[in-house]
């Protein structure tokens, strides 16, 4: 059909289902996503390397802490907390080494396949999940156990929305007595 000047085709005004679907981003489904963080949080352990949206930063009473600078959708990965796979004799044995050292550690206690393991990051790595600090008034992120290649990993998600220049926390899980009268922050933050 060939046009005039005033007479003008509809799909110039409304651009057809084929050519909007090539130009407007595509919608992922939940399951898109799903499928999207489990790639992420493979490479990233993978290559064992974490995301680069972070600031490790001096955070006022409590040394160093991890800030996002980005908003993290609830749900969503964060990073590993990554370490020394070792077991627990070898982890109890270290624990006294580093008393006996006055060093402070960076040891993640849990259980795996009927095993108790722990994943030691006292030794600074550059990588980040040892310095997210505590809280168990107001986590914003929680660890979850995640196997890959047969071997138990532990990594941070977001436990709700994280903004931009938010510090990110957990809960820490002590439960022990002695630990707690200790170190008496483990309970008021």
């Amino acid at each position: 059909m060939a046009k005039t000047r005033n007479n003008r085709l509809i799909t110039e005004y409304f651009p057809s289902a084929e050519k909007s679907a090539k130009t407007r981003p595509r919608r992922l489904t939940s399951k898109d996503l799903a499928l999207e963080q489990e790639s992420l949080k493979r490479s990233f352990i993978s290559k064992k390397k974490d995301p680069t949206h972070f600031l490790v930063d001096e955070i006022e009473g409590k040394g160093k802490g991890v800030i996002s600078l980005v908003h993290i959708p609830q749900g969503n990965f964060i990073c590993e907390y990554a370490g020394d796979l070792i077991k627990m004799e070898e982890a109890k044995g270290r624990e006294k080494q580093y008393e006996a050292d006055g060093a402070g550690c960076y040891m993640y206690y849990f259980e795996w396949n009927k095993q108790k393991l722990c994943l030691d990051a006292t030794i600074p790595s550059g990588r980040i999940g040892r310095l997210i600090n505590h809280s168990r008034k107001s986590p914003n992120c929680r660890t979850k156990l995640f196997v890959l290649n047969n071997k138990p990993h532990l990594i941070f998600l977001a436990l709700r929305d994280i903004m931009p220049n938010e510090e990110l926390l957990y809960d820490y899980g002590e439960t022990d007595r002695e630990a707690i009268k200790t170190h008496p922050w483990l309970a008021s933050t």
